[in-house]
């Protein structure tokens, strides 16, 4: 498990205060036009899109990091959060909507994406809707960032950079840098992520008995993403 989403995650509030996500928190809703109904959120980390989302649906959140879900529970107390894998929990309810804006990227092999699709399927209404933010291979670029969180007593620099590896994984490192009461920390992490052609998630989606594509280009300092939502096709599962 990555130690970022462990033991450094009790600085993820600071490194991701709630208004960095309410933009794009907002955006998502929009476009799954999910106002009153229920949410699956999987990876929902320290849960900063489900306290913008909160107020108008539903929300379960379900993360692999014991760590962020802490975070998250402390952040929207009121919300049900489940520790698992979103390729393979069981939850044995189905829901409006299932949203992955945050994780996708954690799925390295073409498996894992089959994996996943099916189990997304799995907890959907019939007609219900799949949002998933992708990071295509077309729109890679290797990058490095920085950033800077303070807050008495606390201050933390984290440093990033995302390099290709190869066709279909690039590897993130960070770098980080704490200090506490006049102390420093200096940790170090790599992780090793998917990438894929956009027409390929396209093919996965319908491959797992979703319809109606639509995709939405997105603009950030990370990269350009894409919002791919489909709909559950009401034919009995067969995948």
């Amino acid at each position: 498990m990555w130690k970022s989403y462990e033991e450094l995650a009790w600085i993820e509030p600071l490194l991701q205060p709630l208004a960095s996500c309410r933009k794009e928190a907002e955006d998502v809703l929009r476009e799954l036009e999910a106002e009153g109904g229920s949410i699956l959120h999987f990876g929902c980390g320290a849960g900063c899109w489900d306290a913008h989302w909160k107020q108008q649906v539903t929300i379960t959140g379900v993360d692999l990091s014991r760590g962020m879900l802490q975070e998250a529970k402390k952040r929207n107390p009121e919300l049900r959060y489940m520790q698992g894998d979103m390729r393979s929990i069981q939850l044995e309810e189905v829901f409006d909507a299932v949203v992955i804006p945050d994780a996708l990227q954690y799925m390295t092999t073409v498996e894992d994406i089959r994996k996943l699709l099916r189990n997304c399927r799995r907890h959907l209404k019939d007609g219900g809707r799949l949002l998933l933010r992708i990071y295509p291979e077309e729109t890679y670029e290797n990058r490095r960032f920085s950033s800077h969180a303070a807050g008495d007593p606390l201050d933390v620099t984290v440093f990033e950079e995302h390099y290709r590896l190869h066709e279909n994984q690039f590897e993130a490192l960070y770098f980080y840098v704490i200090r506490l009461h006049g102390s420093r920390k200096v940790e170090q992490e790599t992780h090793i992520l998917g990438l894929f052609p956009r027409a390929k998630w396209a093919d996965w989606l319908h491959e797992a008995g979703f319809s109606g594509l639509t995709e939405v280009e997105v603009e950030t300092a990370r990269g350009r993403f894409l919002h791919v939502s489909s709909t559950k096709e009401s034919a009995p599962d067969s995948v």
